[in-house]
């Protein structure tokens, strides 16, 4: 499932996307696979482009992202607790 892929400047804003989001070019994607935690969904986009593209794992919003950048970039959202 496909929770966010192109998005404008307001709407990138709002969600506190990145003023550089590859979302805004229309080359990312976040998303959901059904009963898939995101670390298994970012390993198998991972063998698919091993020197390229940005994957991101947001545990807690239970997505990844995927994108399309020429240089390789990978990051966890941090894990902030609030109990």
């Amino acid at each position: 499932t496909v929770l966010s892929g192109c998005r404008c400047f307001a709407y990138n804003k709002k969600v506190g996307g990145s003023k550089r989001s590859k979302h805004l070019e229309g080359r990312a994607v976040d998303i959901v696979v059904e009963d898939t935690l995101p670390d298994l969904v970012a390993g198998y986009v991972e063998r698919l482009m091993p020197d390229r593209g940005g994957i991101g794992i947001y545990h807690l919003s239970r997505f990844t992202h995927v994108d399309t950048r020429s240089q390789k970039a990978r990051w966890r959202e941090k894990d902030v607790r609030t109990d």
